[in-house]
């Protein structure tokens, strides 16, 4: 089952590939047990990619496949709610959440972005705010991110479509509501 440092892996793995972020990918070592079969697969084949990809490449083929694209952005909210007004509550009740856990943030990234919702799981006691969170917030915001990016080779593609079977543990089985689909801007081709 995940714990923190997994969490803080796989959050760190989501991460903008800077000088910083890859070079901590390579030093890691993680732990297969606590990630599972899958998602130790998925991000050793990323932390692959990024040597053999190069720091230029990694970086532009994030940047193409998160930032580019608003359909296959990681801020979890924007998948269930887009710029509608429950995702504003969202970043509200979120932020008061990193606070009180003490998750830090990168500067003006919003608290809905997938890496420090996942460092958040990984820092709340086993109970009901963290069975809300993967529940309700990350395994569907995961379900339309897998949507959005099936058929892509990226490494990050394989990291996110593994992350639901190794979640799901820290969750309840809760049944989250039922979201209405976000209308999104016309689709842009995935490649890396």
């Amino acid at each position: 089952m995940l714990d923190r440092a997994a969490l803080d892996l796989v959050s760190l793995s989501l991460e903008y590939p800077d000088e910083t972020v890859t070079a901590a990918l390579a030093a890691a070592e993680p732990d297969a047990v606590s990630l599972g079969t899958a998602l130790s697969e998925a991000l050793d084949g990323l932390r692959a990619w990024l040597v053999s990809a190069g720091q230029h490449q990694a970086e532009e083929s994030y940047t193409r496949l998160f930032d580019m694209s608003p359909v296959c952005t990681l801020h979890a909210g924007y998948h269930l709610f887009g710029d509608a007004y429950q995702r504003g509550a969202l970043l509200a009740s979120l932020a008061a959440e990193l606070r009180l856990a003490g998750v830090p943030q990168r500067d003006g990234e919003l608290p809905d972005f997938l890496p420090t919702l996942l460092r958040l799981a990984g820092r709340l006691p086993e109970g009901e705010e963290r069975a809300l969170l993967v529940d309700f917030l990350l395994l569907p915001a995961l379900t339309r991110m897998n949507a959005a990016l099936a058929g892509s080779p990226s490494p990050w593609a394989a990291v996110l479509a593994a992350l639901p079977a190794a979640l799901a543990p820290l969750g309840a089985g809760l049944e989250a509501p039922d979201y209405k689909p976000v209308d999104s801007p016309e689709e842009v081709p995935l490649h890396v």
